[in-house]
């Protein structure tokens, strides 16, 4: 029973999340939106919207807020919709039932709220929407004037494909037809047609962005028109529609001259920050330091990892961790051996075992002279990962497979790092200036800077209607030149003169190590400093060359008696790439993971002539 249960809660979940999902999918498009203004000899005006929607998932129905704030109210409402493959729209019948090919009306005094109900599933619809809007033409003693937002800045979703025609009664005489859009977006167009028509086309009507149709004609157009003002407006509005164009016009070459100030400015930020990086360089180092490109000495007696950590990435490897594990072989307190570890295969039977090493601490640290991070490595892998005397290569590589073991392997490696850094971190201060970090800043904040100039370019470029290709490209190249310059001062600090010549140092004994076939070894030491020189050629990525070299130049004799003088060391590199594999796998393993015609047009413009209808806007449910 408990069983049947589960699997009951289970569906019953499994169903809910599903249909969760079908919901949050569920979204719509409007393709089209089109709007026929019939003008009326009385100054009235039939309206004929019709928006069409592009559904996806299920639907119940549309919503439409008409804004009629500042007009009389609307007559000879109608609704109906039309399929996509539909010859005819089918007309919804005015009803408070909620019954799927009905509509609802809400004459809130501002807006007429329109709600339509039809069930809809992953389909096409055009919903159609017709009204009479009474003396909405104002004859004035020298010109008639319509004027209204025909698209409502209430829409939150971006409306495709407007197209709106202002149609007369009658044609007017040549040139007395005039007609101004605003809103809109950049390529919007006002077309005139046989002085009786106006067209105003939008390809794409951001949301919350209103369409406004400012058409003037002679008042003999509207002559029943009983919406009379006493008062001459023909200059006036030609006044106000050119003082639009201007501001227009102004606030597009405003824009214009300041994506172009930003596009010059953007490449400018990174010369500026190189010109001071190269000046503090200078002052922290007036006399360039030049060592030989070899250096056959040890720079400095540090630990290998120290040295890493002071010196170059500042970020301890795997490489410093295999080898500090080859230094404590060195100093003594650690040995290698060959070990066998047995296999088994599916069923439980037994394969032939692997090679692999073990590590064996054969030297108490309780009072060695050994630093922190050195004494906690051998905790950590013979006391924590091993048995307390000693640990294989594949205790280190397997420690994964345990989610307990793992996480305190990442622990133990943190804590590790956190103490080479408490060594290496003073020494690294007096090997970078003080300004290095004002410098990454500097650097930084250009990078940061030029991103937002580079978005603040094609913003006012889009702006001016005219987008230039040379700002854009000299705005992205100046957040380029940053990038490049923040990865530059992070690869090459601004060092004091200790820390530039340490530095050179290390590059030269990185650079001897790595061309130990140009000399004779046994000229620079006896095979117990090649065994110091080891460990760091470990860290420095370097350790495969100088091993095979020293299997060249020394005897077997000589080889035997060295720190790491047993035969399946020097003899077999097998062990060094054994130790690298389990140490990177072990780490990588166990860190955790992370879990868009005729006439005059005045043509599309910003701002508003001042039409009515502002608010209208509306959504599907």
């Amino acid at each position: 029973m408990k069983r049947i249960g589960s699997i009951v809660l289970f569906m019953f979940f499994f169903l809910i999340g599903f249909g969760q999902k079908e919901v949050q999918a569920r979204s719509y498009e409007i393709t089209n939106y089109d709007v026929l203004v019939e003008i009326q000899r009385d100054g009235s005006a039939f309206f004929t919207e019709s928006i069409t929607y592009d559904f996806e998932g299920e639907f119940n129905g549309v919503l439409y807020d008409l804004d009629i704030s500042e007009v009389a109210d609307p007559t000879d409402v109608k609704v109906s919709m039309q399929g996509y493959l539909s010859e005819n729209p089918f007309p919804f019948a005015l009803s408070d039932t909620e019954e799927s090919g009905t509509f609802k009306l809400d004459n809130t005094g501002d807006f007429l709220n329109f709600t339509v109900y039809n069930k809809m599933t992953d389909e096409i619809q055009t919903v159609i929407y017709q009204y009479r809007i009474p003396e909405i033409v104002t004859n004035y003693n020298d010109i008639a004037e319509f004027n209204r937002k025909v698209i409502g800045s209430a829409w939150e979703d971006p409306l495709n494909d407007v197209d709106v025609t202002v149609l007369l009664p009658e044609a007017t005489g040549e040139e007395e037809l005039r007609a101004w859009g605003h809103g809109g977006d950049e390529n919007s167009t006002v077309v005139l047609e046989d002085n009786q028509k106006v067209l105003l086309y939008v390809p794409q009507n951001p949301a919350n962005q209103f369409v406004e149709a400012h058409v003037i004609f002679p008042t003999s157009i509207t002559a029943d028109n009983p919406n009379v003002v006493n008062e001459d407006k023909f200059d006036e509005i030609l006044a106000q529609e050119a003082a639009l164009a201007e501001e227009e016009e102004r606030n597009a070459m405003i824009f214009g001259i300041l994506s172009a100030v930003l596009a010059v400015v953007a490449p400018i930020l990174p010369i500026l920050v190189f010109l001071w990086i190269r000046k503090a360089r200078k002052k922290e180092i007036p006399q360039e330091i030049h060592l030989p490109d070899h250096i056959y000495e040890l720079p400095e007696d540090m630990t290998p990892a120290v040295m890493n950590g002071a010196v170059f990435s500042g970020n301890v490897q795997a490489a410093d961790i295999s080898a500090t594990i080859l230094d404590l072989v060195r100093k003594g307190y650690l040995t290698i051996s060959p070990v066998q570890i047995p296999q088994k295969g599916i069923f439980g039977r037994e394969k032939a075992p692997e090679d692999s090493f073990r590590l064996t601490q054969i030297k108490d640290t309780k009072n060695a002279p050994l630093l922190s991070h050195e004494k906690q490595l051998l905790d950590w892998f013979i006391s924590d990962v091993g048995d307390g005397e000693s640990v294989t290569l594949d205790d280190i590589e397997n420690i994964a497979d345990n989610s307990a073991e793992a996480k305190r392997f990442n622990e133990n490696r943190e804590k590790w790092q956190e103490r080479v850094m408490d060594v290496a971190t003073p020494k690294r201060k007096t090997y970078r200036s003080k300004v290095n970090k004002k410098a990454v800043a500097f650097a930084a904040l250009a990078l940061v800077a030029n991103i937002f100039l580079v978005i603040a370019v094609v913003f006012f470029g889009a702006m001016s209607g005219n987008f230039t290709a040379w700002a854009i490209v000299l705005a992205v190249l100046g957040a380029a030149f940053s990038f490049i310059q923040l990865m530059a001062v992070a690869v090459k600090p601004i060092m004091t003169a200790e820390g530039e010549r340490t530095k050179q140092e290390w590059n030269g004994f990185r650079n001897m190590l790595k061309d130990v076939g140009d000399f004779p070894m046994r000229e620079v030491g006896s095979i117990a400093l090649w065994d110091h020189f080891l460990v760091y050629a470990v860290s420095l990525g370097v350790a495969d060359k100088v091993m095979k070299q020293m299997q060249v130049e020394f005897p077997v004799n000589e080889i035997q008696a060295s720190a790491f003088g047993s035969y399946y060391y020097m003899n077999n590199a097998i062990f060094l790439s054994s130790l690298n594999n389990s140490i990177n796998t072990g780490v990588t393993k166990s860190m955790p993971t992370s879990s868009n015609s005729s006439g005059f047009g005045g043509g599309f413009s910003g701002g508003s002539s001042g039409g009515s209808g502002g608010g209208s806007g509306g959504g599907a449910f």
